[in-house]
């Protein structure tokens, strides 16, 4: 008997837990909070006195990596700006633009039989 209850108190507790990562607000949610509508925004503004990214990195805004050295071992989909650039396998670079914008890249140097 003792067996039986721990299965189904495991059953109930795997249920339990599937429901909570399946539902958006959980097993246990208030029904007028899962009606609530998601609602995000992002600042329009810095608060007064806040330092912007742009104001941080200048032209280096532009960049996804700003490195010294940067050695791609995976597929990226970013651009960069770095002095040494080194990929020991051929992955692809992959990076989206929109329109007549050039994505920039900025490499000073290729490591070994790097091609770019």
């Amino acid at each position: 008997m003792k067996r039986s209850l721990k299965r189904v108190l495991s059953f109930w507790a795997a249920v339990i837990m599937m429901l909570n990562i399946v539902m958006p607000t959980g097993a246990f949610a208030d029904v007028s909070e899962a009606s609530a509508e998601f609602k995000a925004t992002l600042p329009t503004a810095l608060p007064e006195g806040a330092i912007s990214p742009a104001s941080l990195l200048g032209p280096a805004v532009e960049y996804g990596v700003i490195a010294e050295e940067y050695e791609q071992t995976k597929h990226t989909e970013t651009n960069f700006a770095v002095y040494k650039y080194s990929q020991p396998n051929s992955h692809s670079i992959e990076v989206i633009g929109s329109g007549d914008n050039n994505v920039p890249f900025r490499v000073a140097e290729l490591v070994g039989n790097t091609k770019f």
